[in-house]
């Protein structure tokens, strides 16, 4: 007979689906159809007040709190999701952890994002090194999508034993049903001729002025070019402002998110992906881009994938010329583009999570929260 287990995820959930919240998408749905139980607790601050069947929403941080309290009483195991950006972000995942620990079956934690980013690895987090110490102590697993983040969070003191590298890219996300764009976008399309597509949001580790002064650069050579930005539902007026002021505006489409099977329609038809955060892990929309055999420009970054041609970052000369060889080299470089591995990673997290039904902890102990460092 199954153990009945129940999951609670934490995340950023905002629709259209995105990053985080497309896996919590594909576990949840993986989790219910085994016959377990699971609900998603949604952080995120532009959707987390507004109620939704999808999710269960959080009005402020009572709320969180008592929240919390209810679902670990009734049994559900917490699996919370953070990355290395956001003190915010770490505050809410103590909480839950603890919470968890205390009333519940434990906790699981999903450390997103790449090798190098605002408040990690342990070099850039000095000054909160023992509040991200106690996050990383505290679960009963720590789930990462690469051996060389693995190898980060152990430098933290943390046992290697406790920390499981799954790859956050599935054989789910390659699933998709080519669909009819928006007019206005399948316009600019038609009328553009090369295609260039960027997943961005509007912030500064995206890079998007780099990205317009390169632009500006090819314009001369291919007046037709055209760059869409997608995953940004709002852009800021020193964005909109610079497009102005290069003379980009029959150029740059910018385009609000879109949902799975569109956003994998745009990149199939699109010439170039073009990558340009700073911050990436093993990034999803770059692995789907080499998995359709669309050439992929890439900022420098230790986890991109064999095949992505990479570009100096924050250069926009440096982008502007590897934009140009691949224009240029077309045929050779999608040649040479090896298509990843893909698994069914989803399954595998699945199996982790229902896997420890007993979990015994003392959290209130010196030795949990203050782990001892190498």
């Amino acid at each position: 007979m199954k153990k009945l287990v129940k999951i609670l995820e934490i995340v950023s959930y905002s629709p259209p689906r995105t990053g985080w919240s497309i896996r919590v998408e594909y576990l949840k749905k993986q989790l219910l159809e085994m016959g377990y139980e699971c609900q998603i607790l949604n952080i995120s601050p532009e959707s987390r007040r507004i109620k939704s069947d999808e999710y269960i929403d959080v009005q402020n941080g009572i709320d969180y709190i008592f929240k919390l309290g209810k679902f670990c009483l009734s049994g559900y195991r917490i699996h919370m999701h953070v990355n290395g950006q956001s003190p915010k972000g770490f505050i809410l995942t103590l909480i839950s952890e603890i919470i968890g620990l205390v009333l519940g079956k434990g906790c699981f934690l999903t450390f997103h994002g790449g090798i190098n980013q605002r408040y990690f690895p342990r070099e850039n987090s000095y000054w909160i090194l023992p509040l991200i110490s106690i996050i990383f102590k505290l679960p009963e697993k720590i789930i990462c999508n690469d051996e060389r983040i693995k190898d980060k969070i152990s430098e933290y003191g943390i046992n290697r034993n406790k920390i499981v590298s799954i790859p956050g890219f599935s054989k789910q996300y390659l699933s998709y049903k080519e669909t009819k764009l928006p007019e206005d976008l399948e316009i600019f399309i038609r009328q553009h001729e090369p295609i260039l597509s960027s997943y961005v949001f509007d912030r500064p580790q995206f890079y998007i002025p780099t990205t317009l002064q390169a632009i500006k650069k090819l314009v001369t050579n291919y007046p037709d070019l055209g760059l869409i930005f997608v995953g940004t539902s709002e852009y800021s007026q020193d964005t909109l402002n610079l497009i102005q002021i290069l003379n980009l505006e029959k150029n740059i489409f910018l385009c609000k998110n879109l949902e799975h099977n569109e956003f994998l329609t745009l990149l199939s038809k699109s010439k170039i992906c073009i990558r340009s955060y700073e911050w990436d892990g093993v990034c999803s929309s770059v692995l789907q881009a080499l998995s359709l055999k669309i050439p992929v420009i890439g900022c420098e970054n230790p986890l991109r994938p064999k095949g992505v041609v990479l570009f100096k970052t924050g250069d926009e000369n440096s982008l502007a010329e590897k934009i140009e060889y691949v224009l240029k080299n077309y045929d050779e470089v999608k040649e040479n583009i090896q298509l990843p591995e893909i698994k069914d990673t989803v399954s595998t997290e699945v199996e982790l999570l229902t896997s420890i039904v007993t979990i015994h902890h003392s959290p209130f102990t010196i030795h949990n929260f203050f782990p001892k460092f190498p």
